[in-house]
């Protein structure tokens, strides 16, 4: 398939011109036909800013969780946080040939995913999924909380030299 150039118009200007694969994070999924909220956004932004941009390929990543489903179009489905994704999708970008790839996940996730895609040496940019977010204060605070967790966590993995193995790990495209 045929690298497009993007109009960078409808996402963060830090886009590269070419890209070769949207990515769609996970997120909880209740059951089948019953995507939470989060995915449900994500899916929707993600098939829009891949038809919008004519990107070649979307990938839907995250894996089966308790409700035994997940999604499909270039199916990842084997990783349970943003690191394990991050390999994942780098693993299909190296044997897939792709370059460059724009992240798609709530406002507050985007930074930290983009971060971590980087570290497997990824050129990535966002599109962080526009509209409301979590339904209700407590929710939405909850998950700042968390995000600022995961930011610790992922500070730790970086300084322990966690990613710079799970990057070469990546390299494999072999899983």
């Amino acid at each position: 398939m045929t690298r497009q150039k993007v109009d960078t118009g409808i996402i963060p200007a830090e886009t590269p011109t070419v890209v070769d694969a949207a990515v769609v994070l996970g997120a909880e999924v209740f059951g089948p036909g019953r995507p939470s909220a989060a995915v449900q956004r994500r899916v929707e932004h993600g098939v829009m800013v891949w038809r919008r941009l004519r990107i070649p390929f979307l990938v839907v990543s995250g894996g089966v969780g308790q409700a035994g489903i997940s999604d499909a179009i270039v199916l990842e489905d084997g990783s349970h946080s943003t690191l394990e994704q991050a390999v994942a999708v780098t693993r299909l970008a190296r044997a897939g040939g792709w370059e460059a790839l724009v992240v798609v996940s709530d406002r507050f996730h985007v930074p930290r995913a983009r971060f971590l895609f980087r570290r497997m040496g990824l050129s990535v940019a966002g599109a962080p999924v526009t509209g409301p977010g979590p339904g209700s204060r407590r929710k939405w605070l909850g998950a700042w909380v968390r995000e600022a967790a995961a930011w610790v966590k992922a500070l730790g993995q970086w300084a322990g030299g966690i990613l710079r193995r799970a990057a070469r790990g990546a390299a494999n495209p072999d899983p």
